[in-house]
């Protein structure tokens, strides 16, 4: 028990700048939404569903992928887990968003929204797992713009 916990701990040590970029994130997104409400907006930030960033930076996760497969020593392992773990949370919720978008567009019943909400909580570990493929393959599907499909306004 106390070398896995050792084991996870340095894991932790070892992305902590990852997280904090994360952290980091989260916390602008919130200033941003806090400085739109007193300015008096009505939506300061748009819905989950639209959340997108920048297609060129697959690149990074790309990177992050190479320099922990290749040897190239410790501190390559260690930048590009943070790289991976930083790309990895982004592109996790842009599969969320995906995932929102395609609930919201498909699913209309009340109830039936709770139960896909339920199993998704339940089965976490299977959502986080497409929602992370599903951020990535958005990237070049862009599977939220296909024509004939409302992406806005409900």
């Amino acid at each position: 028990m106390e070398a896995t916990v050792r084991g996870i701990v340095s894991v932790w040590e070892a992305v902590y700048p990852a997280l904090l970029a994360l952290a980091s994130i989260s916390a602008l997104g919130v200033v941003g939404y806090i400085l739109g409400r007193v300015r008096g907006e009505r939506k300061p930030l748009p819905p989950l569903r639209e959340f997108r960033f920048g297609d060129h930076l697959v690149w990074v996760l790309v990177l992050g992928l190479a320099l922990l497969v290749l040897p190239a020593g410790a501190w390559a392992e260690r930048a590009g887990g943070n790289m991976v773990t930083v790309m990895g949370g982004l592109y996790l919720l842009r599969g969320l968003a995906v995932l929102v978008w395609l609930g919201a567009s498909v699913l209309s019943s009340g109830w039936v929204i709770a139960v896909w909400v339920l199993a998704a909580l339940v089965l976490y570990p299977v959502t986080a797992g497409a929602a992370l493929v599903m951020g990535i393959s958005d990237t070049w599907l862009d599977l939220r713009s296909r024509p004939g499909v409302k992406t806005g306004g409900g």
